[in-house]
């Protein structure tokens, strides 16, 4: 026991001699930074999971009601406003589901840059705001 003791010791002494010791302080920062960044990017995961979970359960509805109107239809001319009113529809809730995880990617960007760099970009972050 009193071998691994001094053993253990010596690793240590000899870890703190050495170059590494020095570098201690920036390895601190990295992990910190890392940190940051897994954090960040499985709540950004999870954020996108969610809109995309939201997104399809809401298409996935408008499937069933198309099917009740296209069943309910007297003429070609329902059936074409339906079809119609479902692309329209449909285009139109991609293009705001996209927009909204654009945004998180670009708040997950902002958080990361602040980190590694201390750079507030709450401007790029705000101005994702106009694309959702």
């Amino acid at each position: 026991m009193a071998d691994e003791t001094a053993s253990s010791a010596y690793f240590w002494n000899s870890i703190m001699a050495s170059p590494l010791a020095s570098a201690a302080p920036q390895m601190s920062i990295l992990a910190d930074l890392v940190s940051t960044v897994q954090s960040s990017a499985g709540q950004v995961m999870e954020r996108c999971q969610h809109e995309a979970s939201t997104l399809l359960a809401g298409r996935l509805e408008a499937d069933m009601t198309l099917i009740g109107q296209l069943a309910a239809a007297r003429s070609p001319g329902d059936l074409v406003v339906a079809c119609t009113d479902f692309i329209s529809d449909a285009a139109s809730d991609y293009s705001a589901a996209i927009g909204r995880m654009i945004k998180l990617e670009i708040e997950e960007a902002a958080v990361v840059s602040n980190a590694a760099t201390g750079d507030d970009l709450r401007d790029v972050a705000l101005s994702a705001q106009i694309v959702a």
